[in-house]
């Protein structure tokens, strides 16, 4: 356990659980087309314009708005804008990242505890979901390094509406060897500039995907075409699920260096009754909005403290040396001690009566 005087806080990735607003969908005209794939699973693709889905832009359109979703962010106290957030695509959709480390300074924390954190009331907007591949009703909250790719739909945690989630966090410092004695390494990336694990599963899965289908999802890096609903559907899904079953093709060396946020969580209803009806009547919506779409959140250190796990040498060079030199000495003197012994009874049995 090192003791650290300040530590730098994780860039902290918020995702809504649905994938396209509703009114963004309508406006595009392929609303009732999601509705077909993810409840008849038998879409008629003809009917539709779908080559407006293929398309990075497409899903940034129909995302659920910054504006809409979050309200009243703050850093240690200090309210925070749009500008603090960088909307970034993911595999679990577009999300809001904050504190991402792109082109600004990195926040630092030098006290513990919520009032040092990060907090932000989430809007669900349940009356926007859109029939989509997701059920749940709220967000996927990931916590990762900056620069590096955030998994978030692997790796990340839920946060339900209704709920104020307190999320303390421990950091850990992973220091591996490199082979002879360990495992540890890093490869050539196409997509990417630094080495690490997520970003070298994404380069598979998106090289994997496109040999396979011809195009790559909206959030895989490269210049290959996005599919479009089509694509995605009939093959897009079946690539993946194919290359879950191949893990050996998605060779990813453990990195030699690795830092991760653990995220601790608690969790109390938000909020109680009377609360809810004076909000409610300030906002001009039923108490029972709150419930069905508002998450209040914090996120926090909880000791400014890093667990470093660090693989080290069992047997090296140095120990094998000391080991011989030991085993040398121990010989050696004991040989020479036998030597003189071996003289001194010879002496004494040829000259002692002489002597005497």
């Amino acid at each position: 356990m090192k003791y650290v005087d300040e530590l730098t806080f994780p860039a902290v990735a918020i995702c809504n659980f649905n994938l396209h607003s509703r009114s963004a969908t309508i406006h595009n005209g392929i609303s009732d087309l999601l509705e077909e794939m993810y409840t008849t699973y038998n879409p008629d693709f003809d009917k539709y314009d779908i080559d407006v889905t293929a398309s990075e832009q497409f899903y940034r359109d129909t995302a659920h708005l910054f504006e809409y979703t979050f309200y009243a962010p703050t850093w240690q106290g200090n309210f925070l804008s749009k500008d603090d957030f960088t909307p970034i695509l993911t595999d679990f959709g577009v999300c809001y990242t904050f504190n991402a480390g792109d082109g600004n300074d990195t926040h630092k924390v030098k006290n513990t505890g919520r009032s040092f954190g990060f907090s932000v009331y989430l809007n669900a907007v349940e009356f926007d979901y859109n029939i989509g591949p997701r059920q749940g009703l709220g967000f996927q909250v990931m916590l990762y390094q900056q620069g590096d790719i955030p998994l978030v739909a692997d790796l990340g945690f839920a946060v339900s509406v209704g709920e104020e989630v307190l999320v303390g966090v421990d950091v850990t410092s992973i220091q591996n060897l490199p082979p002879p004695h360990g495992s540890c390494g890093k490869k050539h990336l196409k997509y990417y500039d630094e080495y690490s694990r997520n970003a070298c599963r994404m380069e598979c899965k998106t090289d994997y995907m496109v040999d396979y289908c011809g195009c790559r999802m909206f959030y895989m890096p490269g210049n290959a075409t996005v599919c479009d609903f089509r694509v995605m559907y009939v093959c897009g899904q079946v690539a993946l699920a194919e290359l879950m079953n191949e893990e050996s093709r998605c060779e990813c060396p453990l990195p030699c260096t690795q830092v991760i946020y653990k995220p601790n969580l608690s969790h109390a209803k938000y909020t109680y009754q009377a609360f809810a009806n004076f909000q409610a009547e300030y906002f001009g919506v039923p108490p029972e909005y709150f419930e069905s779409n508002l998450v209040k959140l914090h996120i926090f250190f909880q000791e400014l403290a890093i667990h470093e796990v660090q693989e080290e040498v069992a047997y090296n060079i140095f120990g094998l040396l000391c080991d011989i030199g030991g085993s040398l000495g121990l010989w050696l003197g004991g040989s020479i001690l036998t030597v003189i012994e071996i003289l001194d009874i010879c002496f004494k049995g040829c000259c002692g009566s002489a002597w005497h």
